[in-house]
């Protein structure tokens, strides 16, 4: 991803150089430098403008000019996102000066500045160093992980009967104590676990830090090539939390729709067992988050394939399932926000049909707290999954839409045919 970092100045003399490229790919610094230093001066004498970046058909070479005539130059390839790049170079001028403020540096070799920059590589570039095998505790961190996810969004949307009904229904003096311990431990005893396992194995904390990076800047998504196939894991962890919020929260996500499990729901499929009806609508949203997960890599991956056969590799598929992962943690939002406990919580009425279609309808409250934010939702989804694809794309650019559009239409398509079939032609609930 970075290919060298070069101080110089705006003259050609150099004071600190280093490639991170092959032995085969490794070019003469002096040539190099007195060709930045003409290319700069030729474009401010005869544009009157400073150069700031050039493109060229793989890379890209980033110029800063500071104080003193120096010139800090960073090459990077075009994986690399551009504001993360700029950042990189902004940072290793700051450090320059820090290091070294106004101290005379002509005709010195700074070879002490590279543990600078290699600090400073490491701290924004990570991924780059990130975890590449996964072990056993790996594995039982992940699926530790998993289980949170299950049991501390019980404890959050069942409150009331984890915490509140055993505190209240207790005989006081050392009953309510022996609850109120039981209850600390609910809420500590998995974190404990949890936390000393991440500490330990360095794997879900990476996915995690990764995911937050690109939520920040999805245009980060094309640093997955640097990634493991274990970071897939993330799409368990977050499918896991999707379909545990649908189950505790009330709600199922069918298509480009989250949508309460309320009575009208109930009674409309025909599910009258009791809370089994929330099996039901498991199966709806587990189906969906499964699409948008996997069909989708699959569906970009086959077409792209079919259009570009041999320049194209497997590892796209990967890539593109982190980032769908990614992606549907805004879903995961959505979910909670449309459910039934998050509605009653802000004061809505979905169990009783009279009101709640009032509420619906005209409640400009209902508009506000609900509706706007899962269309904002939906919008946030797509968003950051075409960003997030469209990085993947190396080739023939211009069809990316084509691509995109495709995919997503086609996952649709497989989620109205399966749910027609498990609503009408194999009635489950009736």
């Amino acid at each position: 991803m970075i290919k060298s970092v070069l101080v110089q100045t705006t003259y050609g003399q150099i004071f600190f150089s280093k490639q991170f490229v092959d032995a085969e790919e490794e070019f003469d610094v002096s040539l190099t430098g007195g060709l930045i230093s003409a290319i700069y001066g030729m474009t401010s004498e005869t544009q009157r403008e400073k150069i700031t970046d050039m493109d060229l058909e793989n890379n890209r070479i980033i110029f800063r000019e500071a104080k003193n005539d120096l010139l800090f130059v960073l090459t990077v390839d075009k994986r690399m996102d551009t504001a993360d790049a700029d950042e990189l170079i902004d940072t290793m001028r700051d450090r320059f000066f820090e290091k070294y403020g106004d101290l005379a540096i002509d005709g010195l070799i700074l070879s002490d500045f590279e543990p600078v920059v290699d600090e400073v590589l490491a701290s924004k570039l990570w991924y780059m160093d990130a975890p590449k095998k996964f072990t056993l505790s790996d594995a039982f961190t992940t699926l530790f992980a998993m289980f949170c996810t299950v049991w501390y969004t019980m404890l959050f949307l069942e409150f009331n009967r984890w915490v509140v009904d055993p505190l209240s229904s207790s005989a006081g003096g050392w009953s309510f104590v022996g609850s109120f311990i039981l209850i600390i431990a609910y809420f500590a005893v998995p974190l404990i676990i949890l936390s000393f396992s991440i500490y330990y194995t360095k794997a879900v904390s990476s996915y995690f830090h990764f995911m937050s990076d690109y939520l920040v800047r999805p245009t980060r998504s094309a640093y997955t090539d640097f990634l493991e196939w274990h970071f897939m894991s993330l799409s368990l962890l977050i499918g896991t939390l999707a379909v545990t919020i649908s189950y505790f929260g009330k709600a199922f996500l069918s298509e480009f729709a989250t949508t309460a499990i309320t009575q009208r729901e109930r009674d409309y499929y025909g599910a009258n067992l009791g809370d089994a009806f929330r099996l039901e609508f498991l199966n709806i949203t587990a189906f969906s988050v499964i699409t948008w997960l996997f069909l989708y890599p699959l569906i970009f991956y086959l077409i792209f394939k079919v259009l570009y056969r041999d320049q194209i590799e497997k590892e796209l598929i990967k890539n593109l399932v982190i980032i769908s992962s990614m992606s549907m943690s805004v879903l995961v939002i959505q979910l909670f926000i449309g459910g039934t406990i998050f509605l009653e919580a802000a004061g809505f009425h979905p169990e009783d049909l009279t009101i709640w279609r009032r509420e619906v309808a005209i409640s400009i409250e209902y508009v506000f707290f609900v509706s706007i934010l899962l269309n904002i939702g939906f919008f946030g989804f797509l968003f950051f999954l075409g960003i997030g694809s469209s990085r993947l794309v190396k080739v023939k650019t211009e069809l990316f839409p084509l691509i995109f559009g495709v995919a997503v239409l086609g996952v649709l398509i497989v989620q109205k045919l399966f749910f027609y079939i498990y609503w009408n032609i194999f009635p489950w609930s009736i």
